[in-house]
């Protein structure tokens, strides 16, 4: 049987005002990249940039969308999950 002991060092912490620092965790990266670059991202429907694109993946722990559309070619959708690492590579066709 595993013994709490978050709730008792908090209640102490609390109760003799020591400051337990706080330790930061990178986010995972999320890379976007397309054959070829320069295609507009769209994640759950909000623009958040043009391929090529490497960014900390602060997005909700769940599947999220992403679309990528450039002028002349076809859209590509795909899945990512968020809070983890991804790589996602596109190849788009032209129309």
């Amino acid at each position: 049987m595993a013994i709490q002991l978050w709730p008792l060092i908090l209640s102490y912490a609390w109760n003799s005002k020591i400051r337990i620092p706080f330790v930061e965790i990178p986010a995972p990266t999320l890379r976007i990249e397309s054959d070829p670059p320069g295609a507009t991202i769209r994640v759950d429907g909000a623009e958040i940039g043009l391929t090529p694109l490497a960014m900390d993946n602060i997005f909700r722990p769940r599947p999220a969308e992403v679309i990528l559309t450039l002028k002349d070619h076809h859209a590509w959708m795909g899945r990512f999950v968020g809070r983890r690492p991804a790589l996602i590579k596109a190849k788009l066709i032209h129309r």
